[in-house]
């Protein structure tokens, strides 16, 4: 072989391996929605129309005169807007007690029964609980969101913890390996009323976009799973090791782990949650002096009241930013001066977010015209 021979072989080998390192961090740098940047025909919902010179998904409502799609956008319009003007925030995270009584498998667009019992559910019989009933939940649910999305849920599961209370949340599915799916969880009683029928769209839109905006901030790409210390059993043990892992970690650091420093969450926290705000917030919840009827995040939200877009979002960051893209998905852009005006108007910063709001606006087009 001869010398030029040899540095050929040299510089195809480097070559090779600059790709692969740029492959690597190309991947790893992904989010779970920034395929939005490049989406596809494959990335639109079942009815809608891909439009390839702005590369994105469309739904056109069913009229046949301008008076009559005008008339559509209107009703689109009013709803959302009484959806924004009405939501409260998603108070129903804060009950504790669940009971899973159906699961599904929901993965690569099946629905099959995993485990029933309705047996102890008597108040349900009123409302033909069936695996039919459950699947048309599901398909409201999935009727808002993009497939980018959905592939990452693996299970539905139905529970009830009585009327009112919590009516959905979402949790990573700890059977996955590669902890890259999640669970999402429905109550059955109040998504449906007595008469078997769906509760307005308006009522339970909020909360499935509040679960899902936990999914997009909280997925294997935005945070390290492996500093979490949710596998620790021993209450004592748990606190040490989640100490050990936040001195670890030089961003933001979640009961799921260290955020990834270039994350929905982590420049959330940089951009509205200081140290002094975030220590504030776990002395009125540890402080003895909190009167056990008092909830800690309503009192911060009244000490700052243009910090916050609703009482519920003092919890914590990952609460905060979530009720933040929640009415960001549902209201418009905002011209105030606030932080909390601040906050609604992050997310246009992420042309993938910016495609996910318009790809779920769609689907409440879509739901109000059905």
């Amino acid at each position: 072989m001869t010398d030029t021979q040899a540095w050929k072989n040299i510089f195809f080998v480097l070559l090779g391996m600059a790709l692969i390192i740029f492959l690597l961090f190309l991947y790893g740098s992904r989010t779970i929605i920034n395929r939005f940047n490049s989406i596809t025909a494959a990335d639109c919902l079942p009815g809608e129309i891909f439009d390839e010179e702005d590369s994105w998904c469309y739904w056109e409502p069913d009229c046949d005169t301008d008076e009559e799609c005008a008339e559509i956008e209107d009703a689109y319009n009013a709803a959302l807007d009484k959806i924004f003007d009405n939501y409260g925030g998603d108070f129903s995270e804060l009950y504790a007690w669940q009971d899973v009584f159906a699961s599904y498998n929901v993965s690569g667009g099946d629905f099959a029964p995993l485990d029933r019992d309705l047996n102890r559910f008597p108040d349900l019989d009123a409302r033909d609980e069936s695996t039919e009933q459950h699947e048309e939940l599901w398909d409201l649910f999935s009727s808002f969101f993009p497939p980018v999305v959905l592939e990452h849920i693996s299970r539905m599961e139905v529970f009830t913890d009585g009327i009112d209370g919590t009516l959905a949340y979402v949790d990573l599915d700890y059977e996955d390996r590669d902890l890259d799916q999640w669970v999402v969880s429905l109550d059955a009683l109040d998504t449906y009323k007595n008469d078997g029928q769906f509760y307005d769209v308006e009522l339970v839109l909020p909360t499935f976009i509040h679960e899902v905006a936990h999914i997009v901030t909280l997925n294997n790409t935005q945070l390290d799973y492996s500093t979490s210390a949710v596998s620790v059993v021993d209450d004592d043990a748990f606190v040490e090791e989640s100490e050990k892992q936040e001195r670890a970690c030089t961003q933001y650091y979640a009961l799921e782990g260290c955020t990834n420093s270039d994350s929905y969450l982590n420049d959330f926290v940089n951009a509205f949650w200081d140290d002094e705000l975030i220590t504030e917030m776990e002395d009125l919840i540890s402080s003895s002096e909190v009167d056990l009827n008092e909830d800690p995040a309503s009192e911060l939200y009244l000490q700052y009241p243009d910090y916050f877009l609703t009482a519920y979002a003092p919890t914590g960051p990952e609460e905060d930013i979530a009720e933040s893209m929640t009415l960001f998905v549902i209201g418009p852009k905002s011209d105030g001066g606030t932080i909390a005006d601040q906050k609604l108007n992050f997310f246009y910063n992420y042309p993938e977010l910016v495609q996910f709001r318009r790809i779920v606006r769609n689907g409440v087009l879509e739901a109000l015209a059905r």
